[in-house]
């Protein structure tokens, strides 16, 4: 269950990351990159669409493991494209579903700098206004009054890659993991995120999302 592999992920990470190094023979890397992806695609419709990745770091732990559902047609990374993705907090106190942009795809446009991520500010408006008919169309009443568009909470240190990845959220659901949902919800309301996804990414209406990194370029 879901919910059950997540718990014991975050109360061993603290043991996990003070180790510094990935290890591929750990028990919990096993949790992060072959449980909890596989506890997904069982949820997942036609999950040969997908690409399923839990990630605990490379080379160096993450502060946070994240956990990605990348529909083939649009990106098979997180750098690129835009996903789902489940992402835990640097505190380990909130878990974040959100569909969001890979930020590597502005850096390597920008760089690293206040650019970039204005550039992504300006991508996830454009995109939420693209939506807009999708959102209304995929998701139930009560899940749109709980769906943020706002930048999401998730670095307590500023230069790392959580702080990217609190721009990136086109829309969001935060979770308190300490209250966590009974698993039909969690499970409920991951495909809700998945339909939208899913017409997202098969629409003809939506520009490449190319265009959305380099949308910014003509403002400066």
């Amino acid at each position: 269950m879901l919910n059950t592999l997540l718990l014991q992920i975050v109360s061993g990470w603290p043991e996990y990351l003070a180790t510094k190094k990935v290890d591929r023979d750990s028990p919990m890397h096993q949790l992060v990159v072959d449980a909890v992806p596989g506890e997904l695609r069982s949820w997942t419709p036609d999950p040969d669409q997908f690409k399923f990745v839990g990630s605990d770091g490379q080379g160096n732990i993450t502060l946070a493991p994240w956990f990605g559902v990348f529909h083939r047609q649009i990106t098979e990374t997180a750098q690129d494209g835009y996903y789902i993705v489940y992402l835990v907090s640097q505190d380990l106190e909130r878990l974040v579903l959100e569909i969001g942009f890979g930020y590597t795809q502005f850096e390597r446009v920008f760089g690293k700098n206040k650019k970039m991520l204005q550039a992504l500010d300006v991508a996830v408006v454009k995109m939420q206004q693209s939506c807009l008919q999708m959102l209304e169309d995929q998701i139930s009443s009560e899940l749109k009054s709980r769906i943020n568009s706002e930048p999401i909470r998730l670095a307590d240190k500023q230069n790392s890659v959580h702080a990217n990845y609190e721009k990136c959220g086109i829309y969001s659901l935060t979770y308190e993991l300490d209250a966590l949902p009974n698993e039909q919800s969690l499970r409920e309301e991951f495909l809700e995120f998945l339909q939208l996804y899913t017409v997202m990414a098969e629409s003809l209406l939506l520009p490449e999302v190319g265009d959305y990194a380099l949308e910014g370029i003509k403002d400066w």
